[in-house]
């Protein structure tokens, strides 16, 4: 590699970790971290799982849990069975189905293709994408009422995002979606406001989070839903009985995403009790609090989920611990204002649904009461800009990213 300044490499076999049984579950599999420093890609820690291809030769021994994915379109089965087995087994992932928790809650009803009140016990999936500049359908006062009607949404077109989102929907076998621009009355300051603060409602109470992570704007497909998807999946035969696969963390995938760059998105990913991500490699990710899954995991072989990847996964997301909360509050709000929005005067409702779980509506301004003195320390990162609306004090009021000195300590740079 041109340019190279740096590359540190550590590798550990990873069926060594966990219980006895989970490692006969297990083919041998080598984690390898790269710690890399080079001017032309992203410098930092890159994990990379390699694991043996499985042949599955008559009269060999099994050897190897990742299979060459050669579809083009989604496999419903596979992730309905990861679902399923998430519903089963996994106590931290149940969830309680609201009576109507939320006001004006509204779903789209994908058999009859229509917006209704949601029902009573509403199992229903939701939507995380990026809006983008796309000129999209939007519910309003004026059309909300022929919205109700049964096939509206087959009558209008809608953004390519969302229609494979109904599609996707419906092909899990569920009945219930909801999306913000088709669920919210957009025209509405005091139904819009009511959504914003159930947002944390919403997302931690849906069955299924569709993570778009793919799409750049609502007006470009979800892959291998309405159309074929190209698939990255780096393997090298080793010998005439062997191959080998290189396997990635989902959100290594996410990095460098237009979704990973949007305010809005980022405490909707966060709230989501169980993740399916459309990834830019072309696979689907299933992610919950308890397991990791991916397309090219054989089937049967990960029902358990993978320690490595899941390692992964869970240190993109928040945990809400209130034993945890500086650091927790910290290292949000550090990503946070790294990103971007529309409207700048959303800077608070965007996170509304994070602050209400992490510290149950107590603060002001975005910094919590429990830990006010030292949320008051924080330092920008960047020449910032003022944001009218909020007070100077807080990182509300300023555009750009901050963050807070480690232990109390001031930086001191040269020059």
């Amino acid at each position: 590699m041109k340019n190279l300044e740096k590359v540190q490499i550590s590798a550990v076999w990873i069926n060594a970790l966990g219980s006895e049984r989970r490692q006969r579950l297990r083919s041998p599999s080598l984690s390898i971290l790269i710690l890399l420093e080079c001017p032309s890609v992203p410098s930092g820690q890159h994990k990379v799982v390699v694991r043996a291809v499985s042949r599955m030769l008559p009269n060999q021994p099994y050897f190897g849990a990742i299979s060459q994915v050669q579809t083009s379109y989604l496999d419903y089965g596979q992730i309905k069975t990861w679902l399923e087995n998430c519903e089963m087994a996994h106590e931290l992932c149940k969830k309680t189905y609201p009576t109507r928790p939320m006001h004006s809650f509204r779903v789209i009803d994908v058999e009859q293709d229509c917006v209704v009140d949601a029902p009573d016990h509403c199992r229903f999936c939701a939507l995380s994408y990026v809006w983008g500049d796309t000129c999209q359908l939007q519910l309003t006062r004026a059309n909300s009422s022929h919205m109700k009607q049964k096939g509206a949404l087959r009558e209008v077109p809608l953004a390519l995002t969302i229609r494979d989102a109904i599609e996707c929907t419906r092909g899990l076998g569920e009945r219930y979606l909801w999306v913000d621009s088709l669920c919210i009355v957009q025209d509405s300051d005091e139904i819009r406001q009511q959504c914003i603060d159930d947002m944390s409602k919403i997302y931690a109470h849906s069955l299924l989070t569709i993570v778009a992570a793919t799409c750049r704007s609502a007006n470009e497909p979800l892959p291998g839903v309405s159309s074929k998807r190209t698939w990255q999946q780096w393997h090298q035969e080793v010998s005439p009985n062997l191959t080998i696969c290189a396997q990635f963390d989902s959100k290594d995938y996410l990095q460098n995403t237009t979704y990973n760059t949007r305010a809005w998105t980022y405490q909707e990913y966060q709230l989501a009790n169980r993740l399916l991500i459309f990834s830019p490699n072309g696979q689907v990710y299933f992610s919950c609090k308890c397991a990791m899954h991916s397309e090219e995991v054989m089937p049967g072989a990960n029902l358990e989920s993978d320690a490595a990847m899941l390692e992964g996964a869970m240190s993109s997301r928040l945990q809400f611990d209130h034993g945890m909360l500086w650091s927790t509050y910290r290292s949000m709000i550090e990503e946070y204002t790294k990103r971007s929005m529309r409207r700048e005067h959303d800077i608070l409702n965007a996170l509304t649904g994070i602050l209400n779980t992490l510290v149950d509506s107590r603060h002001i301004a975005g910094l919590p009461f429990a830990i006010f003195d030292m949320a008051l320390l924080w330092q920008p990162r960047q020449r910032l800009r003022r944001r009218r609306g909020f007070p100077s004090w807080s990182w509300a009021g300023w555009v750009g990213q901050i963050h807070w000195f480690d232990d109390g300590c001031l930086d001191t740079q040269k020059g």
